[in-house]
This record gives structure tokens, C-alpha cells and sequence, in this order.
């Protein structure tokens, strides 16, 4: 019983030597590199002027609506200039 089985086993095997392989080409290699580039546009690294120092004697005068309406302006004008040098020291 031993024996027929080993015939068995040799003559499968032995079909699976005379069929042709296919052979296939190797996937080719794909490399790929990213590079960051930081830039900065000029306007950002340019220095910026002093702010205005305000004159002896200076005197706002308005109406509430007024005063609120430049309260917002220099509460706006700080925001950007904070936003600009906090850009410009990434660079």
C-alpha cells in the first residue's frame, strides 16, 4: 500500500516538472521623494514701519459710535500685525 502511494505522489509530481513555468518580469521600482521648499513672499519678510507714536497733546474727540468704530480698527490693525510677524518668524 506504501509503495502505491509513493507511485502516486512521484507520478503527480513528476507532472507538475514537465508543464511550463511562465516566468514574469519583477515589478519595476517606484521611488518617490518629497522635498519641502518653504518660500516667503517679500511683503512678509520686508521690515515694516515703526507704528506712530502718538504727538504731545493729542486729543481724540468723537461721538461714542466713532470712538467704538477706531477702537475696532486698531483692535483689527494689532490682530494683522501680530499675524504678520508671527508669519515673518517662520521663515
Amino acid at each position: 500500500m506504501l509503495l502505491a502511494v509513493c507511485a502516486v505522489m512521484l507520478s503527480a509530481c513528476g507532472g507538475l516538472a514537465s508543464e511550463p513555468r511562465s516566468i514574469t518580469a519583477p515589478d519595476p521600482v517606484i521611488q518617490t521623494r518629497t522635498v519641502e521648499v518653504r518660500v516667503c513672499p517679500s511683503e512678509l519678510i520686508a521690515t515694516r514701519p515703526a507704528r506712530p507714536a502718538v504727538p504731545d497733546g493729542a486729543e481724540l474727540t468723537g461721538n461714542e459710535a466713532g470712538l467704538g468704530w477706531l477702537a475696532a480698527v486698531l483692535a483689527y490693525t494689532g490682530l494683522v500685525e501680530d499675524r504678520l510677524n508671527d508669519a515673518a518668524a517662520q521663515c
